[in-house]
C-alpha cells in the first residue's frame, strides 16, 4: 500500500447551511471552492490522513480508469476533490427541554438540512472544472459515529467503492 498521506477535506455542515445556504431552485447544497474567503469558514481542515484499506480502493478503481497510454500517479492530493468528510457537530444532539421555541426551531430547520445532505448529497465546484463533483455519503465508522462525522464521496464511484 502506498504510505503517501492524501490532503482529505473536513467540511463544517453548520457553515456549509449558513454561507452556501441551498437556493429556492436549488436540488441539494453546493459548496463553491473558488469563493475563498467563504470557504475559509465552512472547511474547517484540511488534513493530511494516513492511508487505508478505502484509500487503496479509490487508487485502484481510478487507476482502472486510466487508458493502458496514460500513467496514474499517487499525489498527496488524489483523493481531494473525491473524498470529503462532513462534520454535523451537535446537529444531531437533543435541544435542552429549557430552550426557547426559537432555538427548537432553529435546531429543527438545521436538522432538516442535515437530513438533506445526507439523502441527496451535495455539489462541490472546484477551480479545476465548470462542472460540479456530486458528492453522495458513503461510510463511517465507529469513531465518526462517536464525533457526527460521514465521509462523503464523488457519486461516480459510489458503486465500484461500495
Amino acid at each position: 500500500m502506498n504510505n503517501l498521506k492524501q490532503k482529505i477535506r473536513t467540511i463544517s455542515a453548520k457553515a456549509l447551511f449558513k454561507y452556501f445556504p441551498k437556493g429556492k431552485d436549488d436540488k441539494v447544497y453546493a459548496i463553491y471552492l473558488i469563493n475563498k474567503s467563504l470557504c475559509r469558514y465552512v472547511i474547517k481542515q484540511e488534513e493530511d490522513m494516513e492511508s487505508c484499506p478505502v484509500f487503496y480502493q479509490f487508487y485502484k478503481e481510478i487507476e482502472s480508469r486510466f487508458d493502458e497510454s496514460e500513467t496514474f500517479e499517487i499525489t498527496n492530493s488524489t483523493l481531494t476533490d473525491k473524498l470529503v468528510v462532513m462534520d454535523f457537530d451537535d446537529v444531531f444532539m437533543l435541544c435542552d427541554e429549557l430552550a426557547s421555541d426559537g432555538v427548537k426551531n432553529k435546531k429543527k430547520l438545521i436538522q432538516k438540512c442535515a437530513k438533506d445532505i445526507i439523502e441527496k448529497g451535495f455539489d462541490v465546484y472546484t477551480e479545476e472544472s465548470d462542472k460540479p463533483v456530486h458528492m453522495v455519503a458513503f461510510d463511517k465508522s465507529g469513531n465518526m459515529s462517536r464525533n457526527s462525522r460521514i465521509s462523503f464521496i464523488d457519486e461516480t464511484y459510489y458503486d465500484a467503492l461500495n
